[in-house]
């Protein structure tokens, strides 16, 4: 908890107020200045008497606001509490859950958890559009195994995936994918080809030929990305202390986001997932809670 609160008063320096935290999202949202949605004209009158600036233009009376097409639209949290919640998400060293999120920027538990999973989505709807290139390397793995059980049937509680990554040329990861598989696409523990090709659609670029290692006893020295796997299985546990499957890849993705952007050596990573926010389109916590489970 001391390291939260240190990065949060590390943000609150940066952000004292309402107003810092609008300025900054505006200069993101449009680093070159607002020009009109609908007709591109750049004359826009601007109204702050509401809790956000209204910008309207002057041609065509289009109005729009700096939280309109992002996940933050519709909220009335103040911005400070989301963009906090954002510093904290996107934090490389700390560790930090709703209940802890809730009690840092003063919500209730329902509000920080729906602040928490719409970054998430934003996370993997970011993550959708990045394909994995060049020297592809896949692992199977299994999320939820008791330990030292060794059984050939799947149990309940499990959930198998494959975690592949983009590797360099001295076989270090440059980017990471960690990807639940579908019930259907599995016998048992076992992955079926069906599986194995689905990742591929979905993950990695076209006319690349990834390098699967999915056999349950090869040895992990030669299964060069499920070290990943165990690092991503002990921050889920540590921090959250149990998931349910329903909400476990949006985790995974939450994982993968912070690790690959240790890996490429991004030095803002506040800044990315604040683009990848204001870039999303809002999502109800209706939806949220009621998103069909497509993995079962």
């Amino acid at each position: 908890m001391t390291k939260l609160i240190a990065a949060t008063e590390e943000f609150y320096l940066r952000f004292h107020s309402e107003k810092n935290c609008v300025d900054y999202l505006m200069q993101i949202k449009w680093p070159h200045g607002y020009n009109c949605e609908k007709c591109g004209s750049k004359k826009v009158y601007r109204t702050d008497i509401r809790r956000l600036p209204l910008l309207e233009c002057a041609n065509c009376r289009y109005q729009a606001s700096p939280i309109v097409g992002t996940i933050m639209e519709g909220s009335s949290t103040p911005l400070r509490k989301w963009l906090l919640a954002i510093h904290l998400i996107s934090h490389e060293t700390l560790q930090i859950n709703a209940k802890e999120l809730c009690q840092i920027i003063q919500v209730i538990y329902k509000t920080a958890w729906l602040i928490m999973h719409k970054i998430r989505h934003a996370i993997g709807k970011a993550d959708a559009n990045i394909q994995l290139s060049g020297h592809v390397s896949v692992t199977s793995a299994v999320y939820g195994t008791p330990p030292y059980s060794h059984s050939f049937e799947r149990l309940p509680q499990e959930s198998p995936a494959l975690v592949g990554a983009s590797m360099n040329a001295n076989q270090e990861p440059d980017y990471v994918k960690i990807k639940l598989i579908a019930f259907e696409h599995l016998k048992e523990k076992e992955i079926k080809h069906c599986g194995l090709e689905y990742f591929t659609k979905e993950n990695v670029e076209q006319d690349t030929t990834p390098s699967f290692v999915v056999k349950r006893f090869i040895p992990l020295k030669q299964r060069p990305t499920y070290s990943l796997f165990k690092e991503s299985r002990k921050w889920i546990h540590s921090t959250f202390h149990g998931l349910r499957r329903l909400h476990l890849q949006a985790y995974l993705n939450e994982f993968c986001f912070r690790l690959n952007m240790k890996l490429q050596k991004i030095t803002s990573a506040f800044k990315e997932l604040t683009l990848l926010c204001i870039s999303t389109q809002r999502i109800t916590y209706a939806t949220l809670i009621n998103i069909p489970d497509q993995l079962s």
